[in-house]
């Protein structure tokens, strides 16, 4: 196709980095699936195992469709290139150990998904001898100077944090690691470039569990780092290659499918999350004796959240399909509640078309230490929604009901 920069999104979210007449003429991405990839001559075969002309070799280096949802998502996120994993963990090991060598370490917030966070704090330090410094206080640029060290090699952050979607002042975190020059990771799953792409706003690198949106959610498992090309491309050569964790040929092609309605799924999923957050929010003062009562709800949307003017300059297009609840009542009411839901699912994930419901102190962030559960505060009575792409009022039909169940005043 012509020039990317002549196409918006949702075009490039169709055609980008794919050319049917390259690919025998079909229209949609096909799926090259195999192992080995036979060479024309010697001179190519050295020319691709040098790294001075891209091709295929091996299975464990990547496979067409790959490449094609690869380069296709780079150009979504406004990044040089990217590579794909099996899962959005594998995406972020690799990265963080192509980045920190033994001995060194990366600065991050604590406000992380749990397997995130019991990587970086029990897995980093014990298995792979890397350490980790958590900031103290994330909203504050400053804070992330105080822990950086002669061996500190990387920023990390999730933009809408898991699971109480936080945000931070993002420019001011980009100038500080610039200024420093570190690398910052964001982990942008929750948001999708559909609604924010943080290397144009300073990042380095963007990192996806594509197993969420990208992939229409469930369908498959898969994971992306996007960044520099060639720092992407001597990671390929190296870690990537002895990590062995390549995303085959058929979990891309439904990452492409997914891609190809990301941003229609990313507004209802953000309006629905809206709408639900909201209706959260206009019954946290309604605790009767016998109700479930709200003391907050977690979504940078609302009016009255503190996160609302970076939502109106990050994120207008939405904030996301999940937002989250602090009940005021005990942990039996609390999982009596969701037990009573019938249209959200209790599961560990989002993304999904479908509505889901966990409580993270109990699942999601149960592995956390005493020490960094409480640096993450997260309350225990905290229920996390990822809103799916149903009829809003029938999500707030069954709300209404669990309500009832549990003894509360249905509004």
């Amino acid at each position: 196709m012509a020039e990317k920069k002549n196409y918006c999104f949702d075009t490039l979210a169709q055609h980008a980095c794919y050319d049917p007449k390259e690919h025998h003429g079909y229209l949609s991405e096909p799926i090259y699936e195999g192992v080995v990839q036979t060479q024309p001559n010697c001179k190519t075969a050295a020319r691709i195992f040098s790294g001075a002309e891209e091709g295929f070799i091996y299975g464990r280096l990547g496979n067409e469709t790959a490449r094609i949802f690869e380069k296709r998502l780079a150009v979504l996120e406004g990044g040089e290139d990217a590579l794909s994993f099996t899962t959005g963990m594998a995406a972020i090991r690799c990265l963080i150990l192509k980045l920190a060598g033994l001995g060194d370490n990366i600065v991050s917030s604590r406000q992380l998904y749990g397997g995130t966070g019991h990587f970086f704090e029990t897995e980093m330090p014990k298995q792979f001898g890397r350490g980790i410094n958590f900031v103290d206080n994330p909203w504050d640029a400053n804070s992330w100077a105080k822990a950086i060290n002669c061996r500190t090699k990387a920023f990390y952050m999730e933009w809408l944090a898991n699971p109480t979607i936080d945000l931070y002042p993002f420019l001011e975190i980009a100038s500080m690691a610039k200024r420093h020059r570190l690398p910052l990771i964001v982990d942008s799953t929750f948001a999708s470039p559909a609604l924010f792409r943080p290397i144009p706003w300073g990042a380095t690198f963007a990192v996806h569990s594509a197993t969420k949106y990208l992939s229409c959610g469930g369908v498959n498992l898969a994971g992306a780092v996007v960044g520099p090309k060639k720092f992407l491309a001597e990671m390929r050569e190296n870690e990537y290659l002895s990590y062995g964790a390549p995303l085959s040929a058929f979990h891309a092609r439904f990452c492409l499918i997914g891609l190809s309605t990301l941003s229609l799924r990313m507004k209802r999923h953000s309006e629905n999350a809206e709408r639900l957050a909201s209706w959260f929010w206009g019954r946290r003062f309604e605790k009767k004796k016998s109700s479930l009562g709200i003391k907050n709800v977690f979504y940078p949307n609302l009016s009255d959240s503190p996160y609302a003017v970076y939502a109106r300059n990050f994120m207008p297009e939405g904030c996301g399909g999940v937002f989250s609840v602090e009940f005021d009542c005990s942990l039996e009411k609390c999982a009596k509640f969701i037990d009573s839901l019938k249209i959200f699912s209790i599961a560990p994930s989002l993304g999904e078309c479908k509505s889901l419901v966990i409580m993270p102190s109990l699942t999601t962030h149960s592995k956390l230490s005493c020490v960094a559960s409480k640096g993450t505060n997260i309350p225990p009575n905290l229920i996390r929604f990822a809103v799916g792409l149903e009829d809003p009022w029938d999500l707030i039909k069954d709300l209404r009901q669990a309500f009832s169940s549990v003894g509360a005043k249905p509004v």
